[in-house]
């Protein structure tokens, strides 16, 4: 039997994401996210230009930021030291500016977030166990392990400083089971090359192996709970049907296309996300153009969700206990 359709939705509008771009979410954990649990968030991030100018506009203000913060800390070190000393305006200005959000930094704790670069590069840097940094470009997947709770800031890469260009991405949360959500936190970057690549049946098209397997050929990240991650490119005119495993939800998004799959009466545009029951083993589904989407299937999490913006735990008490960890500087720095 094949996993019926339990639901399709499209992208919201686009809301911040970022320092120069936006982003349309497509389900979170207070909703669909919940039932699939432990998919709890999608979101693409369309096409978009950025000129070389603004990002590296971008970078120097996360600089600057960073050197006010900086200073902040030095003026009030010396004010515990000599009480008398006078604060001037400028200084004031200074400790004003380092308590405004730094440029492209996220708070995130209780989850793994996952985003496949499309278009563009990224650099991306994660606060805990110790600083950590990558570049990500065209093809590469951002596998970031939030666990216990991390500081993350992404900002335009180098041929997008030097160059501009287009930048374009889809971007999932997979929630961690109760007994990981305090697990250090990690970073592991997927390059394109390392990710095996199958040829579908009668030459549909490809398949390429993110996480999990498919016929044997492994992907290359590692995860907490068991999961299937694919990125899926099928021709127009195919039909293609996926083994998928029983009592998992399944979650298809569509970046490109247009495709009939069973169990659902009218055709589905790009771009949408489908979501597929835990009953049944399989989808299948034809196209009717070039179509290109991600296929999420993973063990299913029968626990609450208590979460605020991307803080995220099975109850109360460990989401307060984070925000106070936060609020303390738990999160690790940036440099």
């Amino acid at each position: 039997m094949k996993k019926p359709v339990v639901a399709t939705t499209r992208p919201l509008s686009a809301v911040p994401a970022g320092p120069l771009w936006q982003a349309q979410p497509i389900f979170n954990y207070r909703g669909l996210g919940r039932q699939a649990n432990p998919a709890i968030q999608a979101s693409l991030l369309p096409a978009q230009t950025v000129s070389a100018a603004d990002a590296r506009a971008a970078a120097e203000a996360a600089a600057a930021l960073h050197t006010a913060a900086d200073a902040t800390a030095s003026l009030l070190a010396r004010v515990a030291e000599d009480p008398t000393m006078t604060v001037t305006t400028r200084e004031e200005e200074r400790i004003i500016a380092s308590t405004l959000p730094a440029v492209g930094v996220q708070a995130m704790a209780g989850f793994e977030s996952v985003t496949l670069l499309l278009q563009g590069d990224l650099d991306v840097q994660t606060a805990l166990p110790v600083q950590h940094g990558i570049t990500a470009s065209a093809g590469d997947v951002v596998w970031n392990g939030a666990g216990s709770g991390v500081l993350t800031r992404t900002l335009p890469g180098p041929v997008l400083r030097e160059q501009g260009g287009t930048i374009e991405a889809v971007s999932l949360w997979i929630n961690l089971p109760a007994s990981g959500k305090l697990s250090d936190p990690h970073l592991q970057h997927l390059k394109a090359a390392d990710m095996p690549t199958i040829v579908l049946p009668d030459s549909a098209g490809t398949l390429r192996v993110i996480a999990g397997e498919w016929k044997g050929e492994l992907g290359p990240a590692e995860t907490v709970q068991p999961l299937q991650l694919w990125d899926v490119h099928v021709k127009a005119g195919h039909t293609v049907t996926l083994p998928l495993p029983r009592k998992w939800y399944a979650q298809l998004v569509m970046l490109t296309g247009k495709i009939h799959i069973d169990f659902w009466p009218s055709y589905i545009r790009s771009p949408e996300l489908i979501l597929l029951d835990a009953l049944g083993d399989g989808t299948t589904f034809t196209t009717q153009e070039d179509t290109h989407l991600l296929v999420l299937c993973a063990e299913t999490l029968n626990e609450t969700i208590a979460g605020t913006d991307a803080l995220v735990f099975a109850d109360q008490a460990h989401l307060q206990d984070a925000q106070a960890r936060l609020e303390a500087g738990g999160f690790g720095t940036l440099d």
